[in-house]
């Protein structure tokens, strides 16, 4: 699971026009979206100011958890590159969903639910500008393939404990 969140929306909305606004956060979910499909992924949606999204399904690769991380860590260098106004913090988490559709018979939505989509969401309101969270599990696969900067012990809502991640500042 991957979520990568915009930071400092809020204040950007009181400094820019709607339109710019509008061109911003457009730029943001094409980026993120573009890199998202690039790796084999599925962009669930977009709420608001962030981008969900998950691997594995409905391409089942070997290498999905790798390819989630790339992704954040793309769209994280990506956006940066492309805007001084914009910033992101993402959070990706490893594990086994729920992926269909839930709903009623009038509405209803194909999505992914469990755990690993909660622990994701949960990092990434962690993360500061910048930074990408990862679940023990997600850096457990992926071996020496990116430079750590911190590991850090967080209490997330509705967990149990602290959790221990691992901090990327692409």
């Amino acid at each position: 699971m991957l979520f990568v969140d915009v930071r400092g929306l809020t204040s950007l909305t009181e400094k820019v026009s709607l339109s710019e606004l509008t061109v911003l956060m457009n730029r943001f979910y094409s980026v993120a979206s573009e890199e998202v499909v690039r790796l084999d992924g599925t962009v669930d949606r977009f709420v608001g100011d962030q981008i969900m999204a998950f691997f594995g399904a409905p391409y089942r690769r070997e290498d999905h958890v790798e390819r989630a991380v790339e992704a954040a860590v793309a769209i994280t260098k990506a956006v940066n590159d492309m805007s001084n106004e914009l910033a992101v913090g993402a959070g990706v988490s490893t594990g086994v969903a729920f992926v269909g559709n839930v709903g009623t018979a009038d509405v209803n939505d194909f999505t992914v639910l469990g755990d690993v989509v909660n622990v994701a969401s949960r990092l990434q309101g962690h993360a500061s500008p910048g930074e990408v969270l990862l679940a023990e599990r997600t850096f457990e696969r992926l071996g020496e393939t990116y430079q750590f900067v911190d590991e850090r012990q967080l209490e997330l809502k509705g967990k149990a404990g602290t959790t221990r991640v691992w901090v990327l500042r692409p």
